[in-house]
């Protein structure tokens, strides 16, 4: 059976394939380092990441990474349990709880951060740096864009 000639020359159907084929390439990358040096997932790495970069909160975060909530708590429990994350109530509101990285989590999440770089550096030694700046810029633009037209709005 022939491809459909559709899948070839829609530059919006090649995008996306090829984003899903990045994302799945990249959690692969992420996840075999962290897991065997750190006894982390990526979906860890990711919660980590979120709040060394300031999103606090689990609902942002699992929004933030394309999480579902549920997954996203049990990497919480997960993190906290191994004293990596805290909660903390939010200082506004008494009902809600923020998270905060301890000593120990910042830096598991340098190494974390440390080890995945040097892994795409490994796996993808010709990679010219360039492409991987313009290209990373083209990324956020395009996410920037589609995170602000939600479902609703469609």
């Amino acid at each position: 059976m022939e491809p459909s000639p559709r899948l070839a020359n829609s530059p919006t159907l090649r995008l996306m394939r090829d984003a899903v084929r990045l994302a799945r390439l990249v959690d692969r990358l992420i996840d075999r380092p962290v897991r065997r040096h750190m006894g982390l997932s990526s979906n860890d790495m990711y919660v980590l990441r979120s709040v060394l970069l300031g999103i606090d909160r689990p609902n942002a975060i699992a929004e933030r990474v394309n999480m579902a909530p549920p997954s996203v708590s049990r990497s919480i429990d997960r993190l906290v349990g191994r004293g990596l994350l805290e909660r903390a109530q939010a200082p506004n509101d008494g009902r809600a709880v923020v998270l905060r990285l301890t000593p120990t989590g910042s830096s598991t999440i340098e190494r974390c951060l440390d080890l995945t770089e040097a892994g795409f550096d490994e796996a993808y030694p010709t990679l010219d740096p360039a492409l991987v700046a313009t290209t990373g810029a083209h990324m956020s633009a395009l996410l920037e864009a589609l995170e602000g037209i939600t479902m609703d709005e469609r």
